[in-house]
């Protein structure tokens, strides 16, 4: 069975909007899972919605994220920076610290 674009683009409308969920598409129109999954992408496409699996293309530290955690090994407290470029998951540096709320350890990792 085939659809108009019009058709496409409304049943696509109807299933982005939660109105319909997938599977009540493909039964009420008979559509396989791929055409409804496609359905749907046209109209995000049609309307200038970011699709959910795009990522933006980066570069080499473009973007470059922290995270510290604190920890306690045999009854000392510590705290570890690191400093991770998420265009290749590298971890590019690492500061440890032994004194609790320790901001040089953030400076440390970036020098």
């Amino acid at each position: 069975m085939k659809h108009s674009l019009e058709e496409r683009m409304d049943i696509g409308r109807c299933m982005y909007l939660h109105e319909i969920t997938y599977k009540e598409a493909m039964e009420i129109y008979g559509l396989s899972e791929s055409c409804a999954h496609k359905y749907m992408t046209d109209y995000k496409k049609a309307q200038g919605i970011p699709l959910a699996n795009t990522v933006p293309k980066m570069k080499n530290l473009q973007c470059v994220v922290s995270d510290m955690t604190a920890f306690h090994l045999k009854g000392s407290y510590y705290e570890l920076t690191l400093f991770m470029d998420l265009w290749n998951n590298e971890i590019l540096s690492y500061s440890l610290s032994s004194r609790k709320g320790d901001r040089m350890t953030y400076i440390h990792g970036l020098a």
